[in-house]
């Protein structure tokens, strides 16, 4: 039994986690103290641990998503002004439509990122929605890229040839005709 804590690691430090395992009899290094911090984290608050980059990514959209104003349409669209700073004044119009159910917006950034833009954020967090619902929260957390690239892989073997397929061709270029003048 871990020691009592308020439904966070933060009012249990790692020196007291360490205390209690030696207590018990188990020497355990900072690290592994930090990671189970970790873990212990997680299962209280049932999130996935994303990838830094994103995670810090998220935040900034979330402060952004403060200085936006938004309109309900149909069916979980709505219309988003940003009112923050834009990078060059006057050439990004600032009013976007988002479609909460079909993950778009027309910024464009939801989609090429595969990851809520801010007017998606405004609009999720004024609707109610939960933002790790809005992207592939478990495809990219740290516990995914672990289980993806943890296992041991074998280069290409320096001795191996490689066979020449010579049944795929590149296409043959036809020139295109020529055009005489207007009445040709």
């Amino acid at each position: 039994m871990l020691p009592a804590h308020d439904g966070s690691t933060a009012s249990m430090s790692g020196a007291a986690i360490r205390n209690f395992l030696k207590s018990k009899g188990a020497d355990v290094s900072a690290t592994s103290v930090s990671r189970m911090k970790q873990k212990i984290d997680d299962k209280i608050h049932g999130d996935l641990v994303e990838i830094p980059k994103l995670l810090e990514r998220r935040t900034d959209r979330q402060a952004a998503a403060d200085m936006c104003e938004f309109t309900p349409l149909l069916e979980g669209a709505y219309s988003v002004l940003f009112k923050g700073p834009v990078a060059i004044p006057g050439y990004v119009h600032p009013d976007r439509v988002v479609d909460l159910p079909a993950l778009e917006c027309t910024c464009g950034n939801w989609q090429d990122q595969m990851f809520p833009c801010v007017h998606a954020i405004c609009a999720a967090s004024k609707d109610g929605r939960r933002i790790e619902d809005l992207h592939d929260a478990k495809g990219m957390s740290i516990e995914h890229f672990r289980d993806t690239y943890t296992f041991k892989f074998l280069p290409w073997p320096t001795t191996a040839t490689l066979q020449r397929d010579d049944t795929i061709l590149p296409p043959q270029l036809e020139p295109t005709p020529e055009r005489i003048g207007k009445e040709g």
